[in-house]
């Protein structure tokens, strides 16, 4: 009896250590990846989101061809939230639109393209409040809703004051 109480003592306390190799270890970032035709070419890319804010404070979003060509990177100083693709040219092509939440819990839109095999912003937003895109249509339009700041504080109510932004086929204005 003595021999089994000790062994599964033994057990026990071996199971309980962790190595400290393994308590140190960075957990695994989020990855989501998608297929889709950014430039009109009739093959798709490969868009992948990673999530590396619980480790390194920023997500990385990457473009590359089906045979490993990366066309290229970017990040986002934040946590990656969603992603939505616009036709903003009507000429096949899309552009990525990237939400994610910074450091602060502020909330960002960033819109990119890719041109001759290069990404670039095009257009980028901001706010404490939320941050919603509509691209759905030919005058694509950004609606940011913007905090009430009262006696030296901000916050975001239920029926927020808004900020729209229009699409011209060139560029985004803001309406009003």
């Amino acid at each position: 009896m003595k021999y089994l109480f000790s062994l599964i003592l033994a057990v026990f306390l071996s199971a309980a250590m962790v190595s400290p190799a393994l308590a140190k270890e960075k957990p695994s970032s989020k990855l989501q990846t998608q297929k889709l035709d950014l430039n009109a070419d009739k093959v798709k890319e490969i868009i992948t989101m990673e999530d590396k804010f619980d480790t390194d404070g920023f997500s990385v979003i990457t473009i590359a061809r089906p045979k490993a060509d990366k066309i290229g990177s970017f990040t986002v100083p934040g946590r990656f939230k969603a992603i939505e693709f616009a036709d903003l040219y009507g000429d096949g092509a899309k552009q990525i639109a990237v939400y994610f939440e910074g450091k602060d819990a502020s909330n960002h839109l960033v819109l990119y393209g890719i041109k001759n095999n290069r990404i670039s912003r095009i257009f980028g937003v901001d706010s404490a409040c939320d941050i919603e895109g509509d691209f759905s249509t030919v005058l694509a339009r950004i609606t940011i809703d913007k905090p009430v700041c009262e006696e030296g504080s901000c916050y975001c109510p239920e029926q927020p004051e808004h900020e729209i932004w229009i699409w011209t086929g060139e560029k985004f204005i803001r309406e009003r």
